[in-house]
């Protein structure tokens, strides 16, 4: 047997190995809807996940403001008590 006749066998061969099946059935129909299904789900509980994060954000954001608030009171009480004694020294 010659080499080229050795490649003729090997191609014929590979070609006989690889067949696609071009058929659907029920469970490729059902396997794609449930992975529609399950990226559809994914997505959706990242738009739940994207809210609750907002929303403890703007808490957060509110509470910095009210921290700050109180933090300015805070400093114009010390700084009128230092005028108070400031006054009372002279």
């Amino acid at each position: 047997m010659s080499e080229d006749d050795q490649d003729i066998d090997r191609r014929t061969l590979d070609k006989n190995r690889f067949r696609m099946d071009t058929t659907i059935t029920i469970t490729h129909v059902l396997t794609t809807l449930g992975m529609v299904y399950a990226v559809l789900s994914w997505g959706g509980d990242m738009k739940t996940e994207q809210a609750v994060q907002s929303n403890k954000l703007h808490g957060l954001q509110v509470a910095q403001e009210r921290e700050r608030t109180e933090t300015l009171q805070a400093l114009r009480d010390i700084n009128k008590k230092l005028d108070d004694l400031t006054l009372r020294g002279r």
